[in-house]
């Protein structure tokens, strides 16, 4: 399996460069325009400014979700469809290390896109905040007061949300890749199989889900996150005004059933999938 994830890694070194590569470009352009505005001595958000980071925001956001679907399923089409059958001979494995190996290959690589994300979002972050920000003072109160609330006041909550994003890129994976393998082994046409592992996926996250949250409604199974703001944040733009004067404490209810229902049927189709791999598709 570890060198299914290294030549997996490998093949994806020029698509993953040109990803980060657009994604560093669209920062950039936001860099420059954030940068002319403070040289002017601005301290507010244009509407040119406005229009870039919306644009950015919106392309990143599409970038990621279609990353998250080829990466989450370890880029199995690939496999399924394009000749790749010599590797198969020459270094013969078995269905669950292919598709394990992909798998762990594709989640290594969508944390590469997140690191980069987070780190030109972190500097897009800090340039906004001089921006803003008519003093120094300002900028690092600014600044204490979204790490303050973000990584200690909500830093449970930050790592729960990572743990049901990566749960949610694992159950995704699995699914798309026993639809995939299943509707490929079923048809040979491309267009036809990815037609059916369309509808299939869509119909397991569906009704899993539904059913989840049933049993979850009839049980009281649900689990609780919370999101708090620090209370008295009062920049010293008007001592008369502040932001926030009350702490908040936000309460979201979240049903664990669907979890529990994901996990098994994720295990269930992973051994499917590496089954239907070995036994019926040819590579």
């Amino acid at each position: 399996m570890k060198n299914i994830i290294k030549y997996q890694l490998k093949s994806r070194r020029q698509a993953m460069l040109l990803t980060i590569g657009i994604i560093t470009v669209l920062h950039a352009v936001v860099w420059i325009l954030e940068g002319i505005e403070i040289l002017k001595g601005g301290h507010e958000l244009t509407s040119s400014l406005v229009f870039w980071i919306a644009l950015c925001s919106g392309i990143m956001f599409i970038i990621m979700v279609i990353q998250f679907i080829f990466c989450s399923s370890g880029h199995v089409s690939d496999l399924l469809y394009k000749d790749t059958s010599y590797l198969m001979l020459t270094i013969p494995r078995r269905g669950w290390q292919v598709l394990g190996g992909r798998f762990v290959a594709g989640l290594l690589e969508y944390l590469i896109y997140a690191a980069s994300i987070i780190v030109l979002s972190a500097i897009h972050g800090i340039i906004g905040l001089i921006l803003v920000s008519a003093t120094p003072a300002l900028f690092w109160k600014f600044l204490g007061y979204m790490v303050r609330e973000l990584f200690i006041l909500n830093f449970d909550t930050v790592l729960w949300v990572a743990f049901i994003l990566v749960f949610m890129f694992i159950v995704t994976g699995i699914i798309i890749n026993f639809v995939s393998v299943l509707s490929r082994s079923i048809v040979r046409r491309k267009s036809a199989s990815v037609a059916i592992a369309t509808v299939g996926f869509f119909f397991i996250i569906h009704w899993t889900f539904r059913l989840g949250v049933f049993i979850s409604r009839h049980l009281g199974w649900y689990g609780r996150l919370f999101f708090k703001m620090g209370e008295h944040f009062n920049p010293p733009i008007d001592p008369s005004e502040r932001i926030i004067n009350f702490p908040i404490v936000k309460e979201f209810f979240i049903p664990v059933a669907p979890f529990i229902l994901y996990l098994i049927i994720a295990a269930l189709l992973f051994w499917a999938s590496s089954w239907l791999f070995e036994k019926k598709v040819e590579v």
